[in-house]
């Protein structure tokens, strides 16, 4: 039996349980919550998990299986799934907990709010079309109560997710919204504002319109100074775009400063390594290995490979590549491209960068093609 199946046929058997014995069973029920909300104080996630379904199994003994109380308990529940990763068991009991508080409140009431974007999250990595329906549907609710900012924080939500399932189309659309109300009401200071300009830049830079990426990306910087750790890491990612962006319009110069702050940022205690911020441009390496002539041919059977040496300046730029070992003439020189377009984060010593020696690359090319 899969889980899918077993979730629902749990979820069916416990709502035909017949409510019997309410005083000891009410008294059970306390004590498993309390077990719960425990573990959400103490950030025990594995007891949160099972002292969630303990409650919901007791609540559906002690109360109306179509009451508010019931449906708040697979809220929990449900939260506790996709906190494991188990969407679609989540959605199971999301999608009960709706119809009760449908049938309790209405089609617009605000109960329903939490539910609609629980569900939505829990569907949007596997199915981005009701994800958006529930996405839609709540906000509809929102907007009809006039409350701005929990519709920008739903739909900053929404962007969010969406963008991280590789639905950049709509997700633009709502970290627009998302970006345009936080500018508007708190400047591009504000984290919320950062966050949804920092993926707007990511999601521009993914369709080539490098100009508005780059401003998305510097504008969402603005909201990343402060010294708290989950600001200084937003700092990071953004800069590492910025240095993406930067190399793809080949201003490479202009990149440094974003190359030298990543590695500050991202120093302990004063120290770090290089770290790979652009891969450079493709290289089709079939097109270099081509020779010019039959005299340029190169008779190489099995592994077509390179090992390059090279060092990464205080800067960040790969310099001084020196072939070690090579099968090819026409590959080393497309592995020297490589390495040269290559932009690294500096090696950083007591809080400075410094040039960074004798870091290898090995790029080979399995080929049953003689040159």
């Amino acid at each position: 039996m899969n889980r899918l199946f077993a979730g629902y046929l749990n979820a069916t058997l416990l709502s035909a349980v017949c409510l019997c014995s309410s005083q000891v069973l009410t008294a059970s029920f306390s004590e498993v919550y309390e077990t719960y909300r425990g573990a959400l104080d103490s950030k025990n996630w594995s007891l949160a998990l099972s002292s969630s379904e303990e409650a919901l199994a007791e609540g559906l003994r002690s109360f109306d299986i179509r009451g508010e109380n019931v449906a708040n308990l697979r809220m929990n529940y449900a939260r506790e799934l996709l906190r494991d990763g188990q969407n679609e068991l989540a959605a199971i009991q999301l999608e009960l907990s709706l119809k009760s508080k449908v049938a309790n409140h209405g089609r617009q009431s605000s109960e329903l709010i939490d539910v609609l974007v629980e569900l939505a999250n829990s569907t949007v990595a596997t199915n981005a079309r009701q994800a958006l329906k529930y996405y839609r549907r709540v906000l509809k609710i929102v907007k009809g109560q006039g409350n701005e900012l929990v519709e920008a924080k739903i739909t900053l939500n929404a962007g969010l997710r969406l963008a991280k399932a590789g639905e950049l189309k709509a997700a633009s659309g709502y970290l627009r919204d998302a970006y345009g109300f936080y500018t508007r009401r708190y400047g591009n200071g504000d984290i919320r504002a950062g966050l949804a300009g920092l993926n707007l830049g990511r999601i521009e830079f993914a369709n080539e319109e490098n100009d508005e990426a780059l401003k998305m990306l510097t504008s969402a910087l603005e909201a990343f100074k402060s010294p708290e750790p989950a600001a200084r890491q937003l700092d990071s990612a953004t800069r590492k775009s910025l240095v993406q962006v930067l190399e793809t319009m080949e201003m490479r110069d202009a990149a440094t400063e974003h190359v030298i702050a990543f590695a500050l940022g991202n120093a302990v205690e004063g120290y770090a390594n290089p770290t790979v911020l652009y891969e450079g441009k493709r290289i089709a390496p079939l097109a270099a290995l081509t020779p010019r002539d039959s005299s340029g041919v190169e008779r190489v059977g099995g592994d077509l490979s390179v090992i390059v040496y090279f060092d990464v300046d205080e800067n960040g730029f790969a310099v001084n590549p020196t072939i070690a070992e090579s099968t090819s003439k026409a590959l080393s020189k497309t592995a020297i491209r490589i390495v040269s377009n290559r932009r690294y984060s500096p090696r950083i010593e007591d809080g400075e960068p410094v040039v960074s020696r004798g870091l290898m690359f090995r790029y080979s090319l399995n080929s049953t093609i003689r040159y």
